[in-house]
């Protein structure tokens, strides 16, 4: 009878995948009106071949029309693979002892309030991205680990920014002045730059979006990297991963306000990262009971205001009534 005995990470797994499997068979058979961005990800799956859009998003496609199947399984696909994805991360991290059970609900928490609908309802290519980027933090190996940032990289391109910060993190020797120095330095080139980009196109004349420098979020991020940055010690047990999201955090809210006034709508999707790096970094704190605290409390409030902002606001970005949910 002990050969049919199952281990208790083998049935979490079955479980996990499971649970995940059928959150993504309601988010891909959502229907076209819930969100903002279906229609448009349809049109690009029709028109793959033409459309110019991310490599990953294009080869997804040309597999879905390959086996004659509909939109909804590319849907299904990324979806599935950036939750999936992301847990594996998480995982990993837990090998390796970086993180503990109780981070790991703090994750899965922070991240079904405040980023599921968001980026799996509707920026389907930043959250797979994400997810391979996660990964390559938690990889031993280094050429496994640039190849999952190549992956995030031809998912979605507005993850070189993340990948930009974490190199210029590197060769500053994790020295906080310097990285911020280059960092404003190199946002500064990057703002004057995109004016001869076809990027240009997303300034302040073509989108609706509003730039809010005084925001909860933003006051949050910047109290976030500080409290980290005196009170969480390099030379923890993961000291050095929690300094280094906070950083990357930092650095793309930094990137938020230079491109606010005239690059709006690609400043708010650098806010964005921002504040999933800057909850990311206080996923990994422990040992410190100031920052154990300020991480819940945190948490309880931008949960209840993400909620609110993602489903029942006017100005919402997931229609419940569509979805026959309201």
């Amino acid at each position: 009878m002990n050969s049919f005995r199952v281990s208790k990470n083998k049935i979490i797994t079955f479980f996990t995948i499971i649970i995940v499997f059928f959150i993504t068979l309601v988010v891909s058979n959502r229907g076209e009106y819930v969100d903002n961005d279906y229609l448009a990800y349809e049109i690009m799956f029709d028109d793959y071949k033409s459309t110019n859009v991310e490599p990953m998003y294009k080869i997804i496609s040309m597999i879905v029309h390959s086996m004659n199947f509909d939109f909804t399984l590319l849907l299904f696909i990324f979806c599935f693979f950036s939750i999936l994805l992301k847990i594996y991360a998480l995982i990993l991290a837990k090998k390796d002892r970086i993180v503990e059970g109780e981070g790991f609900i703090y994750f899965l928490l922070f991240y079904f309030f405040c980023f599921f609908a968001l980026w799996d309802l509707t920026q389907i290519r930043a959250s797979l991205s994400i997810s391979f980027l996660m990964i390559s933090f938690f990889v031993i190996n280094l050429y496994k680990s640039i190849v999952f940032k190549i992956l995030a990289l031809v998912s979605h391109y507005s993850i070189s920014f993340v990948l930009i910060f974490d190199f210029i993190y590197y060769i500053t020797r994790r020295n906080i002045f310097l990285h911020i120095l280059i960092s404003i330095c190199f946002c500064f080139f990057l703002y004057f730059l995109i004016g001869f980009t076809p990027y240009a196109v997303y300034d302040v004349t073509s989108y609706s979006e509003k730039f809010n420098p005084i925001s909860f979020k933003n006051i949050f991020l910047i109290i976030t990297f500080f409290l980290i940055y005196f009170t969480y010690k390099e030379n923890w047990s993961n000291g050095i991963l929690v300094r280094k999201l906070s950083a990357l955090s930092i650095s793309l809210l930094i990137m938020y306000y230079i491109f606010g006034l005239k690059y709006p709508s690609v400043a708010i999707r650098v806010s964005d990262l921002s504040l999933f790096f800057g909850l990311l970094s206080l996923t990994f704190v422990r040992v410190n009971s100031i920052l154990i605290l300020y991480k819940y409390i945190v948490l309880i409030i931008l949960s209840i205001y993400f909620t609110y902002s993602f489903y029942f606001s006017g100005s919402s970005i997931i229609r419940l009534d569509q979805w026959g949910l309201k």
